[in-house]
C-alpha cells in the first residue's frame, strides 16, 4: 500500500483520510475561517458543520442565500485558512 507522506513533517500515514486527521490536528492546517467575522483575530473553525453552525447562529440572515455546498467538505477549500495544504 501506498504511504501517504506529510509535507509538514516526516510522519507517512497509511490512507489519505489518516493524513487529512494528521494535517488537521497535529499542524492545525486545515482550519476554515469564518467570512464575516472580522475581528482582529479571525474566528476559524476544524470541521465545515462547525463553520455551518457557527454562520447559522450569528448570521442568519446571511447564511439563508448562501449555496449549502459551501459548508461541506468539498466547498470548504473556499474558505480554509491554508487552501493549499486543504486536500
Amino acid at each position: 500500500m501506498l504511504q501517504q507522506l506529510c509535507w509538514m513533517c516526516p510522519a507517512a500515514l497509511p490512507t489519505k483520510r489518516e493524513l487529512k486527521l494528521h494535517l488537521g490536528t497535529e499542524h492545525q492546517r486545515l482550519d476554515l475561517v469564518c467570512p464575516w467575522c472580522v475581528e482582529d483575530t479571525p474566528t476559524t473553525m476544524c470541521r465545515p458543520y462547525d463553520l455551518k453552525r457557527h454562520v447559522g447562529r450569528w448570521y442568519d440572515g446571511i447564511a439563508d442565500g448562501i449555496n449549502p455546498d459551501i459548508f461541506t467538505e468539498a466547498g470548504a477549500f473556499y474558505l480554509a485558512l491554508f487552501t493549499k495544504d486543504y486536500i
